[in-house]
């Protein structure tokens, strides 16, 4: 292929999310992020906190999954202007992970805490235009690093014992265990 984008980027751990004609790079541990629309940077800056996971939509939406200085977690959405459209969100236990809609207006996110004799994950799905919570819902005995959201709605997560899939309601429909052989 030939190259298409010539910008220098200062990243120290890169990382990538795609939507669409989206690319949102980022510094992982870092705070420095950049996103282009094919191969035109359409915005930059720095979080707040180190980031630990972002998403982006097909609309050019962003979330930030960041470690804030006192070690508690937390998630912003930003427009693909730069301008912020959620509340900064803050949960108790620790937020692992954060998917976004194609048409940004679901942000769904993951939280772990210790449970009564095991791991418990939270997932919760927000509307980012209002902010409202659609729903919040925990399952037992499940640690959830990771977490995507279709644009039907549905919600997968990837966790320690396998897949676990959930209805938009957030009701879990599905596992798939690993196959460790």
């Amino acid at each position: 292929g030939r190259q298409t984008v010539s910008d220098e980027v200062r990243l120290r751990h890169p990382a990538a999310e795609v939507a669409g004609n989206y690319l949102l790079a980022f510094d992982a541990d870092g705070t420095f992020w950049y996103l282009y629309r094919s191969s035109t940077c359409v915005n930059s800056g720095r979080a707040d906190f180190p980031i630990e996971d972002a998403a982006v939509s097909e609309n050019g939406y962003v979330a930030f999954l960041t470690r804030t200085s006192d070690a508690t977690t937390s998630l912003s959405v930003y427009g693909q202007d730069g301008k912020k459209l959620l509340r900064t969100v803050k949960r108790e236990g620790y937020i692992t992970s954060c998917a976004l809609r194609d048409d940004g207006k679901r942000l769904l996110f993951s939280t772990v805490a210790p449970g009564h004799q095991n791991w418990t994950t939270r997932f919760a799905c927000l509307n980012t235009v209002t902010g409202d919570i659609l729903f919040d819902s925990s399952v037992d005995n499940c640690f959830a690093y990771d977490c995507y959201l279709t644009s039907s709605g549905n919600m997968f997560a990837c966790t320690q014992d396998g897949i676990l899939a959930l209805s938009a309601g957030g009701k879990e429909t599905q596992k798939v265990a690993w196959n460790t052989d």
